[in-house]
């Protein structure tokens, strides 16, 4: 038996790994939340560091979600370091890390978060999934624009992107906490093709029969929008970043990962559009 602690179980990769996990025999998947809501699941608030050893508390392997810059006090890093020193039986980390991590300034906090990982004793495989298929279908991100607005605005330069879905990550984070053959990998998380927004949004137009627009905007204007300002700089930094890499030509890489990991391909972005197509449909 082999004992799981699976933070941000709620999240969009978190509930991905725990149903992942769930298929399978001989193991028992604690899933940490805020606000737990069932037995299965134990408080874990980053906020809180009462909360962190009573979470980890017996278990032998840790889906790890770092927090958010934003909501990080004082410092990403040392979060994480404070949480994993200190006597635990947890012997396996799979992290969740973002695409192009490993390419970015070493002082962000996803790279350092990686190095602190990378440089310890756990049997460790960082995860580097790119921007998820479930974005344009989630109340925090794009589903309200799409759906009541019919239209969407976000600076990508006209490049391709790989986009991801989110039980495809699910799947390769319950692969390597299970199988002690991933230590040490670092695995690019893509889906099988790439497709420029315009055309991401024209086939969520098609499919659901809604007519939707995208406009490729500037990014100056649209990083100052998103700015919080009692956030540290680094939360600032951290957004340019990513939407520097999503206006570059390697947001189309497509990495073959999932499949060497799974053994299949990654689901494409069309049959996540027809599974799902009625929540951009106006009620």
């Amino acid at each position: 038996m082999i004992r799981i602690l699976v933070m941000g179980a709620n999240g969009k990769t978190g509930r991905c790994v725990v149903d992942a996990l769930s298929r399978q025999t001989d193991v028992l998947v604690r899933c940490a939340s805020r606000r737990p809501t069932s037995p299965s699941q134990v408080e874990f608030d980053w906020a809180l560091p009462d909360t962190w050893r009573p979470a980890l508390e017996g278990i032998d392997a840790l889906y790890l979600v770092k927090p958010a810059s934003a909501e990080a006090k004082p410092d990403v890093r040392d979060q994480v370091a404070a949480l994993l020193d200190g006597p635990s039986g947890v012997r396996r980390i799979v992290l969740l890390s973002e695409i192009d991590a490993g390419s970015r300034d070493e002082e962000l906090d996803e790279r350092r978060v990686e190095r602190l990982i990378e440089r310890s004793s756990f049997e460790w495989t960082i995860l580097r999934p790119h921007w998820f298929m479930q974005n344009f279908a989630d109340p925090s991100f794009y589903l309200g624009q799409l759906r009541d607005e019919g239209s969407l605005a976000v600076p990508t330069g006209g490049q391709g992107t790989s986009f991801v879905d989110t039980r495809d990550v699910g799947d390769v984070a319950a692969a390597a906490l299970l199988d002690g053959s991933h230590a040490g990998m670092h695995y690019t998380l893509t889906g099988p093709a790439a497709y420029t927004w315009q055309e991401a949004i024209s086939m969520i137009s098609s499919i659901s029969g809604r007519e939707l627009s995208y406009t490729d905007v500037p990014l100056e204007p649209y990083l100052a929008g998103r700015s919080i300002p009692e956030a540290a700089q680094k939360f600032a930094d951290h957004n340019r970043a990513v939407y520097d890499f999503l206006r570059s030509a390697a947001s189309s890489l497509i990495s073959e990962d999932v499949e060497k990991v799974l053994g299949r391909p990654g689901r494409t972005f069309q049959a996540f559009v027809q599974e799902i197509a009625p929540v951009w449909r106006l009620i």
